[in-house]
């Protein structure tokens, strides 16, 4: 992956504000401090929209658009931190949801003399249960943007993607990009067109099902790549301890919905084609730059596999969105302008991305730890941390291998990431890999 930063906690990378706010939620809730705070960032993305951009060099500037999968074990806590973060853009929704009632109603009492329009839309941010069409019908109301928020995001693609044949998938990518999307149907009363997507994804899944995105083309279609997954290394679940408050303070979650509020409030005009636009300072243009550079110079050395460079080449997009992101939340809690991009802004989305790169890694690994058959694990068990192509035949032969299925399972496991040739008949096994 990219060349990481130094080490520092994830929770050094937000805003001291909501470090603070974090800490005392965390205690309260008995929530994952990890997956409170991507939920935070993710919730960010989603408010901010369109309304909030930054130019990363020359013409090409980019919204807060970010796919996040929370990741863990049945019962780990994934979903209520997320609905927590998102709660001040539902009552937002609902909000809307109300004034589109009201006004549906007008409509109906002609005998009062209203003089309405014929045709209303339902404006809202958060899209759930969802055909292609509707989802692009849903941004086609709301231009700031949407964000899919769906528990269970396998079930999702699954499904949706059997109905559409692939549409969502396409339009996914397309909306990541930042290139326009076009809807025309028959049934529809107009062709939509979005000049400039912006969709956020936040979701939860299963760590036995995360499979599913490796292996059911998402990888190979380069969607996997732009997923963010929070995949904690603690596992283990929160014991509830009575001494914590019995009832949630109020004022918890006056001050999220006080940032949140304040960010949705950002002024957004769908017909101005100048929206709050974030540059780089001299001093963040400087460590953005050099950190990409490095990274590509270290693709270039061909010291990463095919598949590694994929990705690495999403992650200067994921970083100048996440630095977006930060920037906005340092304004929204009085710690910060909402002019450029600072210095700060971007070490802290760097640092970010190194953990959303980390958790990437370990998901990868345990995917294919899951996908080895026990006979597979057993000969990978058998051999050294570094090993010669004779002794991988020696303990195939125990196992009852013959040669060539041994050179066979080698390559496999090559393929897999388990292994790495070093040269010629000499191999080492991945770290992560021996004595699994």
């Amino acid at each position: 992956m990219m060349v990481k930063s130094p080490q520092r906690s994830l929770l050094t990378a937000f805003p001291r504000t909501l470090q603070k706010l974090v800490k005392q939620i965390v205690w309260q809730e008995n929530y994952n401090e990890e997956y409170l705070l991507v939920s935070m960032l993710s919730a960010t993305a989603s408010a901010a929209g369109n309304a909030a951009r930054i130019s990363i060099k020359g013409e090409w500037t980019t919204c807060a658009s970010l796919y996040m999968i929370l990741v863990g074990n049945p019962g780990q806590g994934k979903t209520p931190p997320l609905d927590f973060a998102y709660a001040p853009i539902r009552k937002k929704d609902e909000d809307l949801r109300q004034e589109y009632i009201s006004m549906i109603e007008k409509q109906k009492d002609t005998k009062k003399g209203y003089s309405q329009p014929t045709t209303l839309s339902l404006s809202r941010t958060i899209v759930s249960d969802f055909t292609p069409e509707a989802l692009l019908q849903a941004h086609d109301a709301n231009p700031r943007g949407i964000a899919i928020y769906v528990d269970e995001i396998m079930g999702m693609f699954n499904s949706v993607n059997q109905y559409s044949k692939g549409q969502l998938i396409e339009q996914l990518l397309t909306a990541y990009s930042g290139n326009p999307l076009d809807v025309m149907r028959v049934s529809m009363e107009r062709p939509i067109h979005i000049a400039k997507p912006c969709i956020n994804i936040a979701g939860t899944a299963q760590t036995a099902r995360i499979k599913e995105l490796f292996y059911k083309g998402f990888q190979q279609n380069g969607l996997l790549d732009r997923f963010l997954l929070s995949y904690p290394v603690d596992t283990t679940l929160s014991l509830w301890n009575h001494k914590r408050g019995r009832k949630t303070d109020v004022s918890v979650m006056q001050q999220w919905e006080s940032i949140m509020e304040k960010i949705l409030h950002l002024p957004y005009s769908p017909s101005s084609s100048r929206p709050c636009m974030l540059n780089f300072s001299s001093a963040a243009r400087k460590e953005y730059f050099e950190w990409h550079d490095t990274g590509i110079k270290t693709i270039s050395q061909g010291s990463v596999s095919e598949r590694e460079q994929g990705r690495m080449m999403k992650t200067h997009l994921h970083v100048a969105r996440i630095a977006l992101c930060i920037q906005i939340l340092k304004w929204a809690c009085n710690e910060g302008k909402l002019d450029s991009v600072d210095v700060a802004s971007v070490r802290s989305a760097i640092c970010i991305s190194d953990y959303f790169e980390d958790c990437f890694q370990r998901i990868s690994d345990y995917v294919k730890r899951q996908s080895m058959s026990p006979h597979l694990k057993m000969f990978v068990n058998r051999l050294n941390a570094q090993f010669c192509t004779s002794e991988a035949v020696s303990h195939g032969e125990e196992m009852g291998m013959g040669r060539r299925n041994v050179m066979y399972t080698l390559s496999k496991l090559q393929r897999l990431g388990v292994i790495t040739q070093k040269q010629h008949g000499k191999y080492e096994k991945t770290p992560e890999f021996d004595g699994f």
